[in-house]
Parts: structure tokens; C-alpha cells; sequence
């Protein structure tokens, strides 16, 4: 992994150029997914249906930090390490003449494994701040763009209202396409709509989901038009809104893309490991959160994840996140929380100082789960945060 680590982490736009010199463009129905929040557990819920009816889906996500070999999966399976490295060996004089970015170059081994694997359908996760496989996508091949929820995040690339960073997102979109949209309020819907109808594309808008409520397993279950009683295998309510999203895309596929309702049944009640939010050992959970609204969506789920009894929270924050904002909706949920660092990209001590009086800082987040373990050993723990600190402790997991 050592070239895939030199490479630098600023897009180099020059993607479309090592794209058409590589010879890597296809035909494949594309379905494009981005937003704020929600767009790694919508795209592998969708993924998930396609698989559980009998077709092959290539995704590409923006989920894994440390691991970038585990962004690119063949119906649900991440490729190894020794894949990955096999293509970066085969595309690296590219990757190099046209000075690519470590993510523009895990999209360009991305779519060498498209290529290679031929699938029926591609999913495509788009990063929030620049878009290193627009210039490459030709319109024609995108059948569905996605826009999930949305937050004041990124203000400095994409703007500084909802408004304007939906118009940024939606510059991502093709001509005559679809457009799938999550809630929104009346503003930024009427802002969204005015585009996809300039773009002379078709407008939806996800649906309402009824009745949520805890079955005795501990799963969700809900409503959703034309389904009732859908099980989905998550304590989390933020699953329950991605779900919808995905399902109602796949109803409005259904003519390319037949489905079977009790395969999409299926599909929910076996989802795939996502890091977004998952528990690693009985009570120690992790969730991955980058926004207001991701937490917000986080802490609905704090007391059913807790079941009444004492948690503990360890987080860790990008230094250009507002804590300010975050640390309010933590606190009112439990007194125990810990600040920790995860990477260089993190507030270190300084960036907690003003909090410090209230709340610990352990610089090691491993040393902080065992602090409190050792403490408190039947309490909860719930580490969020930077996707950094979700992969340390899924690794040290897995070590141990």
C-alpha cells in the first residue's frame, strides 16, 4: 500500500483524462448517490436488493478511510487487498502521468473492476466536495441519481444554505435523467425541483414510513407504501430512512430492474456490514457521524440502544466540525462523555480545552474504552465520530 499512501489527498481533475487513456469507459446502468448523510447505508441497502434478485451490482463507496480497498465490492463483497494492489501495480504509470488523488485512483481501479466484471447494474457513491467521476460518466448510462438527506456541512465547497449545497449536488446529475430526493423542507425542494426540470429530468420524492416500533428480536419495523410490516435488521432509526430511500428507488427501476417483494423483504432482514453503525462486542458500539444531523439521527437511537442503562460516550471530531453544536445533543443524552484523538485530521486536547472542565480527553481512543471498561464493566459504550476512530476500533476488534 505504500505507492496507494504517497498519493495526494487533493483532487487532481484530471480523472476523465486517465479514464479515457486507460480505456476504461462502459455501457453499464449507473445510479448515482449523494447528500449529506445516508449515502453509504442507502447505496448498500440498494446493492443489497439488486443482489438478493439475482443481479451482479458493482459499488463503489466513500466509507473507508485506512482500508481503500474495502470502498470498491462485488454483490456486497469488498475486493482484498491483494486485488486492489494488483490493480494499483497495473494502472500506476496512469495514475502517476496524470498526478491522480488517492480517491480518484480508487475510482479509477474502480471502474479497471467494472470493466473486468461486467455487471448488470453500477452504484456510485459521490463524494460531498468534488465529483472525480463526473467528468467520466457519460449521461446516457445514468438511469438514477439519488440525493439523501442534507446539512449544513461542507459550506465552504457547496454553499452556505441547504438551497445552494443542493444545487451543488445536483450539478452531479445527468440530463434527462431521474432525480430521487430525500425530505425536504419547501425551500430547497422548490430549489431542487427547478433544476431537474430545467435539467428535462423527472423529480421524485421519497415517501413517508408508518409505524415504527421495536418487534421482540430488537429489530425495526415499519411501513412503507405499497409495504406493511417490513422487518429491517437494525436497532437504528436512521437505517429505517435510508431504507425508504432505497426502496423507493428500486420501485421507480422496477421496469429496467424487476424485483420480487419478498427478495426485498429478504434483503432487509440481511444486510450487509456497514461501518456507519454496528456493534463490535456486546455492549460497545460504534457509529460513524459527521454532521448536526447524523448525531441527531444517532441520538434517537441512543435509548433503545442503551435499554435503560448507564452509556458512556467516546468521540472524536474533525477539527473543522462544530462541536459546539454536537456537544449539546451528546450531553443531554449522559454525563459521560470522553474526547479522544483519532487522526491528524482530529481535534486534539487544545481543540476540546473549552470543554475540558466538563469532560475527560484520553488521547488514545483504545485506552479510553479500557479506562471505562475497567471502571464501569457493564455499562454501554458508544465511540463516534470521524470514520477514522469507527476503523481503529473495528481493527483492534478484529486484532484481538
Amino acid at each position: 500500500m505504500n505507492d496507494f499512501d504517497s498519493l495526494n489527498e487533493f483532487p487532481s481533475f484530471n480523472f476523465s483524462k486517465a479514464i479515457s487513456k486507460a480505456n476504461l469507459k462502459s455501457n453499464i446502468p449507473l445510479i448515482k448517490i449523494t447528500g449529506s448523510n445516508g449515502k453509504s447505508v442507502t447505496s448498500s441497502i440498494l446493492s443489497n436488493i439488486y443482489v438478493h434478485n439475482d443481479y451482479k451490482v458493482c459499488s463503489l463507496y466513500h466509507l473507508y478511510v485506512t482500508a481503500p480497498y474495502k470502498n470498491i465490492a462485488f454483490n456486497n463483497e469488498s475486493i482484498s487487498l491483494e486485488e486492489f494492489n494488483s490493480y494499483l501495480e497495473r494502472y500506476k504509470k496512469i495514475i502517476s502521468k496524470y498526478k491522480l488523488s488517492k480517491w480518484e485512483a480508487i475510482s479509477l481501479i474502480f471502474f479497471a473492476f467494472v470493466k473486468e466484471m461486467n455487471p448488470d447494474l453500477v452504484i456510485v457513491e459521490l463524494d460531498e466536495t468534488y465529483c472525480q467521476v463526473e467528468s467520466y460518466l457519460d449521461e446516457e448510462n445514468e438511469v438514477l441519481s439519488i440525493l439523501t438527506s442534507l446539512s449544513l456541512d461542507h459550506t465552504e465547497e457547496l454553499g452556505s444554505t441547504l438551497s445552494l449545497i443542493a444545487s451543488s449536488y445536483c450539478l452531479n446529475f445527468a440530463r434527462e435523467s431521474k432525480l430521487l430526493c430525500c425530505k425536504l423542507d419547501d425551500d430547497t425542494k422548490k430549489v431542487v425541483f427547478d433544476l431537474t426540470k430545467n435539467n428535462d429530468s423527472s423529480f421524485y420524492e421519497v415517501d413517508s414510513y408508518f409505524s415504527p416500533h421495536y418487534n421482540e428480536k430488537g429489530n425495526l419495523v415499519f411501513s412503507y407504501r405499497p409495504f406493511k410490516e417490513l422487518e429491517i435488521a437494525s436497532e437504528y432509526l436512521f437505517y429505517v430512512e435510508d431504507a425508504c430511500l432505497a426502496i423507493e428507488a428500486s420501485k421507480i427501476l422496477s421496469d429496467k430492474f424487476p424485483l420480487k417483494k419478498e427478495k426485498i423483504e429478504e434483503a432487509l432482514l440481511n444486510l450487509i456490514d456497514i461501518d456507519e453503525g454496528k456493534r463490535i462486542k456486546e455492549n460497545i458500539y460504534l457509529f460513524s457521524c459527521s454532521n448536526l444531523e447524523a448525531f441527531t439521527l444517532l441520538s434517537k437511537s441512543f435509548s433503545i440502544i442503551s435499554k435503560g442503562n448507564p452509556f458512556h460516550i467516546i468521540v472524536s471530531l474533525h477539527s473543522d466540525k462544530n462541536l459546539s453544536s454536537i456537544l449539546p445533543l451528546l450531553a443531554i443524552n449522559t454525563s459521560f462523555i470522553t474526547f479522544t484523538y483519532a487522526s491528524s485530521l482530529c481535534r486534539d486536547e487544545i481543540g476540546y480545552s473549552l470543554y475540558l472542565d466538563d469532560f475527560p480527553y484520553v488521547k488514545d481512543p483504545i485506552e479510553a474504552v479500557k479506562q471505562i471498561k475497567s471502571k464501569y464493566p457493564d455499562d454501554i459504550i458508544i465511540v463516534c465520530g470521524c470514520r477514522e476512530i469507527v476503523e481503529l476500533m473495528e481493527n483492534e476488534a478484529k486484532r484481538r
